[in-house]
């Protein structure tokens, strides 16, 4: 081999080796971003629950004075 090919092999290994970790980093960022969706998705469901079940967030207060409120009244 002469050095140009010596040199043209080590630049394709070089830039192989680039595009394999370019691709690596690119799975781990888009694992790491469906984690803190389904993270996300779990703490929406979870409110939502809540909600539903009328679990003592400020909507569910804020009902309880109404009706004390109106229970005064009347």
């Amino acid at each position: 081999m002469t050095p140009f090919h010596i040199h043209s092999a080590y630049y394709l290994e070089e830039e192989e080796r680039k595009e394999k970790e370019e691709k690596e980093e690119r799975k781990e960022k888009e694992e790491e971003e469906e984690e803190e969706e389904e993270e996300r998705d779990k703490a929406e469901e979870e409110v939502e629950r809540e909600r539903v079940r009328g679990g003592g967030g400020r909507e569910r207060e804020k009902d309880d004075k109404e009706e004390e409120v109106e229970r005064e009244r009347g």
